[in-house]
């Protein structure tokens, strides 16, 4: 059975101010380090995870690849995102697009990255005082919108909120970097915000993220 959490143990949060967040009249949160963790810490541990499930399945081409494959995934997402910067700005890439920068000899690169979606999807935990304060605003009716700088489509983030137990019955929207070609960083993103709010002036409305340059509103 789904037990609603309380909705008021956000309050006992030091890094949530109640005076903002009671006067706003629309609520953005950010989604990864901030309203969902990593329960092994980083990106890198995901990608160890993977590697070690994918040497047993027998998916790399090399019997050392394990040991490497944690910087040849980083350094593909660093590639991906050189080449969609020179392509365009703003820019944003894929899931997908960082898998086709990993070189074909590696092995099955379909299966591995299918480990590595079922690894992030394992390791996300939801963070209780924010699972507590989207429960106070849909009580409210203060409209709550989750907003993220990632390469992983909406629809696959919904699914790591679906798997740490915040369902979509409990914000009103997803706003993804990539699948608006975007970012937080940059201010475009938040720019999607006030089209989807537009009664909304920018002083009625309130960020909460955990990263100072991307969670500038």
């Amino acid at each position: 059975m789904c037990v609603a959490p309380d909705r008021n143990i956000w309050r006992r949060d030091r890094g949530l101010d109640p005076v903002l967040i009671e006067r706003a009249r629309t609520v953005s949160l950010d989604v990864f380090d901030t309203l969902i963790v990593r329960e092994c810490g980083t990106p890198e541990a995901v990608f160890r995870r993977t590697a070690a499930r994918a040497a047993a399945a027998g998916l790399f081409s090399s019997p050392d690849a394990a040991e490497w494959f944690p910087r040849v995934r980083a350094d593909a997402q660093r590639a991906a995102e050189s080449a969609e910067r020179a392509r365009r700005f703003p820019f944003e890439i894929s899931f997908e697009a960082i898998y086709d920068q990993l070189p074909e000899s590696l092995g099955d690169r379909a299966a591995i990255a299918a480990i590595e979606w079922a690894e992030e999807r394992a390791a996300v935990r939801a963070n209780p005082f924010l699972l507590s304060l989207l429960a106070d605003l849909k009580e409210r009716g203060v409209p709550a919108i989750l907003m993220s700088d990632m390469y992983l489509a909406g629809a696959r983030i919904a699914e790591l909120l679906a798997a740490a137990g915040i369902g979509p019955d409990r914000y009103e929207a997803l706003i993804v970097s990539s699948d608006h070609g975007c970012r937080k960083s940059d201010g475009a993103l938040f720019d999607r915000l006030s089209e989807r709010h537009p009664e909304t002036p920018p002083a009625a409305m309130l960020h909460i993220g955990h990263h100072p340059p991307g969670d500038q509103a």
